[in-house]
């Protein structure tokens, strides 16, 4: 890579670090933090096996200790509920209550998901690739690695249509593929 190539990427990174952010702008409307957000919409888009407090923490780069101060705040706060795993009865799964929903409904990030709605088709694939592919890149440290199943090693498409998970053998149901999950195992991708 030349030294021109990599002040591109430099600056593409930095680019990509403050969009990623963009949304975080107006991050203490309704007087949640940043992180309560992050958790917030992270609970919002992720499938049930993966609304644990372990899995956020994970998710956030943290530990388990501010990830289970951040949902004890929503939880006060009337936008959460913690119930018991139905797969393991010592871990609990944390859900968005109706006005959980209704305020990640509301979220400010929705200027970037609209911002990203309004670039032309061709655009919008490019960009899905290349999120794609960097996610692929990146390095996933302890099976750190969050994804949808479209391009996870785990998706088993049965019977011409069902699609199931390899790892839990659960049948995902419509809608699920584009959850966030804290199994995520990206597909291997031949280079050429």
């Amino acid at each position: 890579m030349s030294d021109a190539e990599r002040q591109s990427a430099e600056t593409l990174a930095v680019l990509l670090s403050h969009i990623g952010r963009a949304g975080d702008a107006a991050h203490l409307q309704h007087g949640l933090t940043a992180a309560q957000w992050t958790a917030l919409r992270y609970l919002a888009d992720a499938n049930a096996m993966s609304r644990t407090v372990s899995a956020l923490a994970r998710y956030c780069a943290t530990t388990r200790g501010p990830a289970s101060k951040t949902v004890k705040a929503l939880i006060d706060a009337g936008y959460a509920v913690r119930r018991p795993a139905p797969h393991d009865g010592r871990s609990s799964r944390i859900d968005l209550t109706a006005s959980g929903r209704e305020l990640a409904a509301r979220d400010p990030y929705r200027a970037l998901v609209a911002a990203i709605g309004a670039l032309p088709t061709d655009a919008r694939t490019g960009l899905a690739r290349a999120a794609t592919r960097l996610l692929a890149d990146l390095p996933c440290p302890d099976g750190n690695c969050f994804g949808t199943c479209p391009t996870c090693g785990n998706l088993v498409i049965e019977s011409g249509s069902v699609r199931v998970c390899a790892l839990n053998g659960s049948v995902l149901a419509p809608g699920d593929e584009d959850c966030i999950c804290a199994a995520y195992t990206p597909r291997p991708r031949h280079r050429s």
